[in-house]
């Protein structure tokens, strides 16, 4: 159990210095892009990208079938098994990155249907489209090894080496922007830094399991429960598409190609603060997979209840500041004429809030392997999605694609939870009104910090500038730490808050 905490700290501090490396650089790189390419071309790439998202469908979920199939084998040392199983990993894989290869060809002549509004080529947009494939392909080829590393708690390793190639590469792609100012060239250094990062992270895996067999004899058992776990896990996968990636095609299809272009500086910021919280939680996955297969029901209730007050933490300290002063940021960062109306900003963050909270319920179902349960709830949160999103467009314009995506996640929080109480936990009514009635009050503090904290920005520290953001943010972020110690200090979930906190800290002590 030690050594199981012990990993679960190392990956967690490595994996969230990864990632505040990977925005420092981003955040500054996509300044440099919108100056010297344009918001023209930051539109047309959100667009291509996501088209691309739609063709990552073909991996089917492949990924979390086979994670929930490591972690059992891997706890228990069964390496005959772990080898069965990335050999077929490997295999899937590498025909899903000849397939989505193919079928990006094979769309390149309809990109005119979501590109729309745009003053560049026809020529020019397949060109990059082109590119953009290949960064999303190179992902494919070697990335089951990230997978292995991952569902044995290692993840900080693949972090390391994502750290040493975000700065090293991201030293070229400031060179290619600055002294060439072409698209192309940015893409294809992309690329390249794929296929070093994988192969690296292959390296590594080599040498930390050397009795690792990737060609090893695959038994048609293995093949039979994972493609019935796919069935069940595509459905999942193909729902968090629509909600995550259908609204950019939707604003291109319905509105313009520019219209995503400012609307994705907002929704950077939000992905940002996403990312922080799943970096930071990237080794409790497969923590929560251990916990299912050696410990009892009541300890991981436990550390279900434990976790989600963790991401409700970490949900006030970083989008309190968001909702208050994600303007400004923009002001500051690339200039005040890509501001949008606040409306934009709330339905955001009220979707990363959603997301953020609701996360441990999705991460149990994955870990137990219940991928049937969830596939009529992932179906309906799906279509309302796609009918609120379109229908919206004609009523309320861009915010109702976005609130769209606010009433799906909802409805995913609302069924995803029943799930977990239910199969998982084996839960009474009574106990699942307490969980709400708790997420309820969790969601009041929210509202009513941002309130205040809104209101005291805007009369107390009006001025405008970089000195008085950050002093904002610092004041934002203390009001938020107030708020959670006053309402939740003698509660279980907050001093798990702290004794993590206080880990931290005695492990950086000791590394000095």
């Amino acid at each position: 159990m030690e050594k199981r905490n012990s990993l679960a700290l190392m990956s967690s501090t490595i994996s969230m210095a990864a990632q505040v490396i990977y925005l420092l650089v981003n955040f500054v790189l996509r300044r440099f892009f919108i100056q010297y390419f344009g918001m023209e071309i930051l539109g047309i790439n959100g667009v291509l990208a996501d088209v691309l998202n739609t063709l990552s469908l073909a991996e089917l979920g492949i990924q979390s079938a086979i994670t929930f199939r490591l972690y059992e084998p891997l706890a228990k040392g069964r390496m005959d098994e772990v080898n069965e199983i990335v050999t077929l990993f490997r295999k899937l894989y590498w025909l899903i990155g000849c397939f989505f290869i193919v079928a990006g060809f094979i769309c390149m002549p309809f990109l005119g249907l979501v590109v729309k509004d745009v003053q560049l080529s026809m020529g020019y947009i397949r060109i990059a489209f082109f590119l953009q494939l290949m960064v999303s392909a190179s992902t494919y080829f070697l990335a089951y090894k990230r997978t292995l590393l991952y569902a044995d708690q290692k993840q900080y390793l693949c972090s390391l080496v994502d750290i040493v190639c975000n700065i090293g590469f991201a030293a070229a792609k400031f060179g290619i922007i600055i002294c060439t100012g072409n698209y192309f060239f940015y893409l294809m250094v992309q690329i390249i830094q794929n296929v070093i990062s994988n192969l690296i992270v292959h390296v590594i895996c080599k040498r930390q399991y050397q009795n690792l067999n990737e060609r090893a004899e695959v038994s048609a058992e293995l093949k039979k429960n994972l493609f019935s776990d796919v069935k069940n896990v595509f459905t999942s996968k193909l729902a968090t598409y629509v909600y995550g990636s259908t609204d950019n095609l939707v604003i291109s299809a319905f509105i313009s190609t520019v219209s995503v272009g400012y609307l994705s500086s907002y929704k950077y910021i939000t992905s940002c603060l996403m990312s922080i919280v799943y970096y930071m939680m990237i080794p409790i996955q497969p923590m929560i997979g251990n916990y299912l297969v050696d410990e009892s029901v009541e300890r991981s209730r436990i550390l279900f209840r434990n976790y989600t007050f963790v991401r409700y933490f970490l949900a006030m300290i970083l989008l309190i500041p968001a909702v208050c002063l994600s303007d400004t940021f923009i002001s500051i960062w690339i200039g005040g004429d890509y501001t949008m109306n606040a409306m934009i900003t709330y339905l955001l963050v009220a979707d990363t809030y959603i997301s953020i909270v609701y996360g441990p319920t999705g991460e149990y179902i994955n870990a137990r392997g219940l991928f049937a349960k969830e596939k009529k709830i992932m179906i309906l949160a799906a279509v309302l999605n796609i009918v609120l999103s379109v229908a919206g467009t004609f009523v309320i314009g861009i915010y109702g694609v976005l609130l769209g995506t606010v009433v799906c996640q909802i409805v995913l929080w609302i069924g995803k939870s029943s799930i977990v109480f239910k199969d998982i936990f084996h839960m009474r009514p009574v106990e699942y009104l307490e969980y709400w009635l708790e997420q309820g009050k969790g969601l009041v503090l929210f509202i009513l910090t941002a309130w205040i904290g809104r209101m005291f920005t805007a009369s107390v520290l009006p001025e405008p500038g970089i000195v008085s953001f950050v002093v904002k943010g610092a004041v934002l972020v203390m009001l938020s730490f107030l708020v959670l110690t006053v309402c939740y200090r003698k509660t279980s979930g907050y001093g798990y808050v702290m004794k993590i906190k206080n880990m931290v800290l005695n492990k950086l002590k000791r590394g000095k």
